[in-house]
């Protein structure tokens, strides 16, 4: 070997050794140097006064302002750049400026603001001026109800990426689009086509089987489509691991970011864990009167019914980071809550893995808790305490 090698080697383990917090981050592995590191600068914690949930997106304005907005309670809290309260704003209701379902909420540049929201029958558009006052709601007026999931709005306002479904009547099967909208709801381009399986609920008295149905669907593979601060697309298919970008005008493909990644399959752990989950949320959202008909091994006869846990999606989500950064998340580690995703540059190239405690990436109900904005990282986290913090990194990329 040239002797180069040898000296770039001698160099490295003598850093390990001397500065080993300097190569390796606590949540990755040893051997393993992570591509991204994060340093904690600041949390804001959820409190009693100005209480938020993990149910939450997370956004900031240029001038460094941080967007909360509850999906659980319907409010929208906002504070400066230090972490300090500014004010709340939105709430329950059917008038100007408040929500039934609160299903996306951002921050745009110039500080206005904007969610969507989805009453059971249809969805609109809520937006805010930069003082947090009601400015205008936008409706759907296709003349066709859009189920949209996955809903992710661009920075600059103008378009809308989601999953939206079209249900088939008599037929288990739902057929799901993956699009671009403008903001009236008029498609302006569609990617491809997914299928999702059947109802979530089966019969009353195959509890098991629907808790396990829920959890499948935990574990389903779904597509995102997200923009980056220049008005690319970036569409992801998680069967075959690829990222494709599109230019702004949506005219052609810019570049695809892949892997050749082995699939991996849920551990018996987790099984129990998102169980557990489904199973709280099958109680938040049926009545008591049903939800009391619950077995109480419930979860136990769900992993049992399941017998083989499933494979997990090759793609979580993506998250970009300025226009510089491509973070494709590629686990969510319910045993041990922490996320991880594979880190590319710009021009495609795989820089490694990258690790975040606490859902700081994804959590349970598939919302991304990370985002990225003003050489910042901002990470929405639950411990295993129930405690929720937003907290903000600064991050720098590892060059090896």
């Amino acid at each position: 070997m040239p002797e180069s090698f040898f000296k770039k080697l001698s160099l490295l383990l003598v850093s390990a050794f001397l500065f080993p917090t300097s190569l390796f981050c606590a949540t990755g592995s040893a051997d393993q140097p992570e591509a991204v590191f994060f340093e904690k600068d600041m949390a804001v914690e959820s409190t009693i006064n100005h209480p938020f949930s993990d149910q939450s997106f997370v956004s900031v304005d240029n001038a460094g302002n941080i967007f909360i907005a509850d999906a659980q309670d319907l409010r929208v809290y906002v504070y400066g750049p230090s972490g300090n309260f500014l004010k709340n704003f939105s709430r329950k209701g059917n008038g100007p400026g408040e929500f039934q379902r609160m299903m996306y909420f951002t921050a745009l540049p110039d500080g206005r603001s904007v969610g969507y929201n989805f009453n059971g029958n249809d969805g609109k558009l809520i937006w805010f001026d930069e003082n947090h006052q009601h400015e205008k709601t936008t409706r759907n007026d296709t003349g066709r109800q859009l189920l949209l999931d996955r809903i992710y709005i661009s920075p600059k306002g103008n378009q809308m990426g989601a999953r939206y479904s079209t249900f088939s009547i008599g037929s288990g099967a739902q057929a799901a689009k993956i699009a671009v909208f403008d903001m009236v709801f008029k498609e302006t381009k569609v990617f491809h086509e997914e299928e999702d399986t059947g109802p979530p609920l089966t019969a009353i008295k195959d509890w098991e089987k629907n808790v396990a149905q829920d959890v499948k669907l935990f574990y389903q593979q779904k597509s995102t489509v997200i923009f980056d601060e220049k008005g690319y697309v970036f569409v992801t298919d998680p069967k075959s691991y690829k990222v494709r970008k599109w230019t702004p005008d949506l005219d052609k493909e810019a570049r695809v970011y892949s892997r050749n990644v082995k699939p991996k399959r849920a551990k018996e752990a987790e099984l129990q864990i998102i169980a557990e989950h489904e199973v709280a949320r099958l109680r938040a959202r049926l009545p008591e009167v049903v939800t009391r008909l619950f077995p109480k091994n419930l979860v136990e006869k769900t992993v049992n019914y399941m017998e083989t846990p499933p494979v997990k999606p090759s793609i979580f989500g993506v998250v970009v980071a300025g226009n510089d950064l491509l973070f494709v998340i590629r686990d969510i580690d319910a045993e041990s809550r922490r996320n991880e995703a594979d880190v590319f540059a710009s021009d495609g190239f795989y820089l490694g893995r990258v690790f975040l405690p606490d859902y700081g990436m994804m959590n349970l109900d598939h919302r991304t808790t990370l985002s990225f904005k003003n050489k910042f990282a901002y990470s929405l986290q639950i411990d295993d305490q129930d405690k929720v913090a937003l907290v903000r990194y600064r991050y720098r990329v590892n060059k090896k």
